[in-house]
């Protein structure tokens, strides 16, 4: 395996550097792997049902799984062989070819939003009657409120009164 080898190499070369290189190759490297264009570059070339390999960050070995869901700077890869999740960062995933005759997943189409006026459509009912029986239609947007039960306020000498429902109210200001 020519990935074991190259890595064992590294290490070879490594092992005798001081600790104060080795800490500021990790800084370098850590500036690199952050960087935004990178990130998006790696991001952009993924996608679901895709077959990846990534490194598994405790032993340093490769794996191999499925790219089935992406987020924000992580993407969630299904390492088929022993079902196992692993969220890794999109800078730790290389692609691998798909098997000839293997088709990539294709996730179903996002349904379509509805408009403001289908909403209001599906909401208002047309005719219909209120709680007291009153007949009232509610199919266009302008007489979607109910209808008022109430004859409105009157101000007689020295009161305020209105005919709401079976009782009348008075204020007397």
């Amino acid at each position: 395996m020519a990935e074991d080898d190259n890595a064992s190499r590294m290490v070879e070369a490594l092992q005798d550097a001081p600790s104060m290189q080795l800490y500021q190759m990790r800084a370098l490297i850590d500036v690199l792997l952050d960087d935004p264009k990178r990130q998006m570059a790696a991001r952009m070339k993924l996608h679901l049902g895709q077959a990846v390999q990534f490194i598994d960050h405790r032993t340093g070995q490769i794996r191999h799984g499925k790219l089935i869901a992406r987020h924000d700077k992580q993407a969630t890869v299904l390492e088929e062989d022993v079902r196992r999740t692993w969220k890794i960062p999109y800078v730790a995933i290389d692609t691998l070819a798909t098997e000839p005759g293997v088709q990539a997943y294709e996730p179903p189409p996002e349904p379509a939003a509805q408009t403001a006026n289908a909403a209001l459509r599906l909401a208002t009912r047309s005719p219909s009657t209120t709680p007291k029986g009153r007949r009232w239609s509610a199919s266009s947007p302008e007489s979607t409120v109910a209808p008022r039960r109430c004859k409105p306020w009157t101000v007689a000498t020295g009161a305020l009164t209105s005919n709401c429902s079976a009782t009348s109210s008075t204020f007397k200001g």
